[in-house]
């Protein structure tokens, strides 16, 4: 989508926000409030963020379930695999290691892990989503001129999980998106066959039946700095209600934010958080609820 219209944006002055549902507003917002916490009260830059999906009751919609199962029939292996690689979407490279949190065999092979302020931590079915998103935002805000003073900083590092009930819990989880993930990629009959059985584009739970959906991220963020070693940003998002209204939610408060706010911003592809406190503000307040703190580290 970058491809495709970010110059017909730049030319008309048009401002495209792609990707700025349930996938990827929350955690690339998260992880922008973590940077400014740290920016303004520690005054230093960002250098490792850990995000976690900590909690989530909803079922997926019609129209998720459709692009999971289709993706692979649009796109071949290597144009995802292309387009999934470390800062293949920022509009600036990406030249110092490490670009992303490398894990042990243990690690690897388990999935589990335990994250300081965050707990039990398995393998995250958005990260791979999630990451493209705020490794865009990273490059935005270094290269956009209204928003230099906003730079993660040259040292920043970002991995997304999710908050595993047990260690069973985890590790079924993390093989459960390893073997599936091969299934769907490698046996196109099984999309074919599980396409048929789930919801279809514009099914999904009825509105009754989403009144106690939730959503909550978690994230922990350390800065780049000896002087503030010792502290660390840390920041919880969450939501009470169905997924579709949040959706709903994100996406005209984004419209709102861009209308009537002075974003400083020329025409062009961003992503959520280039909008900044004041796209956080509103989401505060019609529900989508922000909370963040320096803590000990």
């Amino acid at each position: 989508m970058i491809k495709k219209y970010e110059a017909t944006a730049k030319q008309t002055g048009a401002i495209l926000i792609p990707q700025a549902g349930i996938e990827s507003a929350p955690a690339d917002l998260i992880t922008w409030t973590m940077a400014k916490a740290i920016r303004t009260d520690l005054g230093s830059q960002t250098r490792d963020v850990v995000v976690s999906l900590h909690k989530i009751n909803s079922a997926p919609s019609g129209g998720t379930l459709a692009t999971a199962l289709s993706i692979w029939d649009v796109f071949s292996l290597q144009e995802i695999k292309e387009a999934s690689s470390p800062y293949a979407q920022s509009p600036i490279p990406r030249n110092n290691e490490p670009t992303r949190p490398r894990s042990s065999i243990l690690q690897m092979i388990f999935g589990v892990r335990t994250i300081p302020n965050l707990g039990l931590q398995t393998t995250s079915v958005t990260n791979s989503t999630d990451v493209a998103v705020v490794e865009r935002t990273w490059g935005l805000l270094s290269s956009t001129p209204s928003r230099k003073d906003e730079f993660y900083g040259p040292n920043f590092v970002w991995v997304e999980h999710m908050k595993a009930r047990n260690w069973l819990h985890g590790i079924f989880i993390h093989w459960l998106l390893i073997v599936g993930g091969i299934l769907l990629v490698s046996v196109a009959p099984l999309r074919s066959f599980l396409k048929k059985r789930v919801y279809q584009p514009g099914e999904g739970a009825k509105r009754e039946d989403t009144a106690k959906d939730e959503l909550e991220y978690r994230g922990i963020a350390y800065p780049d700095s000896e002087k503030a070693a010792g502290k660390a940003a840390f920041c919880r998002m969450w939501y009470h209600g169905g997924m579709y209204f949040l959706t709903g939610m994100l996406l005209a408060e984004i419209a709102a934010t861009i209308l009537e706010d002075d974003i400083e911003l020329d025409g062009g592809s961003y992503t959520p958080a280039c909008l900044g406190q004041g796209l956080v503000d509103r989401l505060d307040k019609s529900g989508f609820r922000t909370d963040v703190k320096i803590i000990d580290a």
